[in-house]
């Protein structure tokens, strides 16, 4: 007889839709939210503090008899613990330390002792396997040493009073060297060849199954991987993927690739088509710069209005902005949809719902539905002022408005009344230059957001001080 060495393990985490909900897992320790013990493996090691590989005390859902000991795997390092249901180790001076040639009654209750030679019980295997969608792994050792293994989704045993019916929807293998895919169907195995993309890697431990798995920047099954349509398609790939520089293919019926910047944070998935932090780029730029892009994808950018039309046009997206005034406090500001119509509409903006933000809505009754204009050298800027509450005072124009509480004091000075009781109202001040933006077409020009004007007149109404930052950002919308 050749030597083997099988064990059965249970995948308890792909398919957990609470996976480690630390109001609904119950923890190695027993301090317990909902429930007084684990239900399985998943919960016992990652909704605990250890996550290492042991004896963890599980009661499944639905089991009424006592908590029993499962050996839980968790040494395959992709965030996942196996529960052992089943270990068989032939030594050369004995066929197994446990005898597995049993009865119904001992198959049902189980046998053995985990993690030694042992299989769990039938009744025990039901109620685990009928409490969520699992999947099975067996992994086999020959006499010369080789390791293989395959994989099964949805596994799942039925009741004792159905016999304790197997249920699986089949399962596959593949070679260590990723040469051919194997795969077991109601009994019956066929193999067809299987290739790895030039843009993937073979590996056969990874997310325990044999698979080619695509390089970080494609997407795909690892047989064909191509570049992503955008960030959230490279987040969704990968939740671990860093924020930077990627390539995408936003226009799949297109050969063109794009270089974006992705913002992994927040959320994760965002594409960055704005930013600016410093004032070292030039934004006072003609109309052709906006269309094609310009700038540094690590520094301060536009990524180009005919890329956004492109981009925005492929699925519905939503918009967020962020800002950081002179005094280092942060805002945000989010639109339900944002979609930019092509050059022959000169590039219109199509904005959905304000969502929320601490910013305020400056953006939708003045850019919503206008051209993207770059040919202005002027406009009226609308800010807030404040004035005494006590007199009624001539407000002048300083020459540079720096936001702080003014007035004139009779004497020609001017005099910061941050300490009085102030009122606030709309005034309009002397024409300043403004930036290539979605400007509002009325004849009175009024600005309320301007984010591509000069780095020092950066304006967005609802914030009341300098702006100093902002970054402009796309994601699919999440249904």
């Amino acid at each position: 007889m050749g030597g083997t060495n099988a064990s059965i393990y249970i995948d308890m985490s792909v398919h957990r839709e609470d996976q480690c909900d630390q109001t609904l897992c119950r923890t190695k320790n027993y301090t317990l939210y909902l429930y007084q013990f684990a239900r399985d493996c998943e919960d016992a090691v990652y909704c605990g503090t250890s996550r290492l590989s042991g004896d963890y005390l599980i009661q499944p859902d639905g089991y009424d008899d006592q908590p029993f000991n499962a050996y839980c795997d968790s040494s395959q390092n992709n965030g996942t613990a196996w529960t052992l249901i089943q270990r068989r180790e032939y030594k050369e001076d004995l066929d197994s330390t446990v005898t597995f040639n049993r009865s119904w009654e001992d198959y049902r209750l189980g046998f053995g002792l985990s993690p030694n030679d042992f299989w769990i019980g039938n009744e025990k295997l039901s109620y685990l396997t009928n409490q969520n969608t699992y999947q099975l792994r067996i992994d086999m050792t020959t006499s010369n040493g080789s390791s293989i293994h395959v994989t099964y989704d949805n596994f799942r045993i039925s009741d004792e009073f159905s016999g304790y019916k197997l249920l699986s929807t089949g399962g596959s293998y593949v070679y260590p060297n990723c040469s051919l895919n194997c795969s077991c169907v109601d009994g019956n195995v066929t193999c067809v060849s299987y290739t790895c993309s030039v843009n993937a890697t073979c590996n056969a431990t990874r997310n325990n199954a044999g698979q080619c798995y695509c390089k970080t920047g494609y997407v795909g099954d690892g047989t064909v991987c191509r570049y992503p349509k955008d960030c959230l398609e490279i987040f969704e790939h990968d939740d671990r993927a860093e924020s930077r520089v990627y390539t995408i293919q936003p226009n799949k019926n297109s050969e063109s690739t794009l270089e974006v910047f992705c913002n992994m944070s927040d959320g994760g998935g965002w594409t960055v088509f704005q930013r600016r932090f410093d004032g070292s780029q030039n934004f006072a730029l003609p109309e052709q710069n906006y269309s094609e892009g310009f700038g540094s994808l690590l520094g301060e950018f536009w990524l180009g209005n005919e890329n956004l039309h492109t981009l925005t046009n492929q699925m519905q997206y939503e918009l967020k902005i962020d800002f950081m005034d002179k005094n280092n406090t942060l805002y945000e500001a989010e639109y339900s949809s944002f979609q930019i119509s092509n050059k022959t509409e000169k590039y219109a903006l199509q904005l959905g719902d304000f969502i929320k933000g601490n910013a305020g809505d400056s953006l939708t009754n003045y850019s919503n539905r206008q051209p993207f204009l770059t040919d202005l050298t002027a406009a009226w800027q609308a800010v807030t002022v404040k004035q005494r509450s006590d007199s009624v005072t001539t407000v002048h124009t300083p020459t540079q408005y720096d936001y702080s509480v003014q007035h004139d004091e009779g004497n020609g000075q001017w005099a910061n009344t941050d300490d009085e009781p102030v009122q606030e109202f709309t005034e309009f001040l002397k024409p300043i230059s403004v930036g290539p933006w979605w400007h509002c077409q009325d004849e009175t020009m009024t600005i309320e957001c301007d984010l591509n004007g000069n780095y020092s007149n950066m304006f967005w109404f609802t914030i009341p001080q300098r702006i100093a930052s902002t970054g402009m950002k796309i994601r699919p919308t999440r249904k």
